[in-house]
């Protein structure tokens, strides 16, 4: 890993835009692909520097308690500076389930099977009685370039 990290970047967003507009045809839009392929390295780039802080704030926040440990103990919560506080708190479920658990210890969630209306629609022509077609769904476009 290296010890710097340094991302320098530029995109005339409004030039692509521009080239994007100007196509007649997708697949002849050799220009904007070029540019396009600029946003894709940047990414990849922004995209490896993020995992490196990632890790490198998980090793920092590692250090850091193994040394609050060691100087306050095993059950320290807060330390706080001039300029920064450090609070450790629990993550994760409280309890867990190791048997038979009385219905009133336990939440269910519910939702929909895709895969078994999916086949209730083959079978039958329509979606089954209570169930509706979420029109809120979003959507994503992929480029993949060579």
């Amino acid at each position: 890993m290296d010890s710097i990290i340094s991302i320098n970047a530029n995109i005339d967003l409004k030039a692509l835009r521009e080239q994007i507009e100007k196509a007649t045809k997708i697949e002849d839009g050799e220009k904007f692909f070029e540019s396009l392929s600029e946003v894709y390295a940047i990414k990849d780039e922004i995209s490896a520097a993020i995992d490196n802080i990632i890790s490198i704030e998980t090793d920092v926040k590692g250090l850091i308690n193994t040394k609050a440990k060691a100087l306050y103990g095993n059950e320290w919560q807060a330390i706080s500076g001039k300029t920064f506080k450090i609070t450790r708190s629990r993550t994760g479920d409280i309890y867990t389930i190791i048997g038979k658990v009385a219905p009133r210890f336990k939440k269910v969630k519910e939702s929909v099977d895709s895969k078994a209306v999916d086949n209730y629609v083959a079978k039958n022509g329509k979606l089954p009685d209570g169930i509706e077609i979420n029109d809120q769904r979003g959507e994503s476009i992929r480029v993949t370039l060579k």
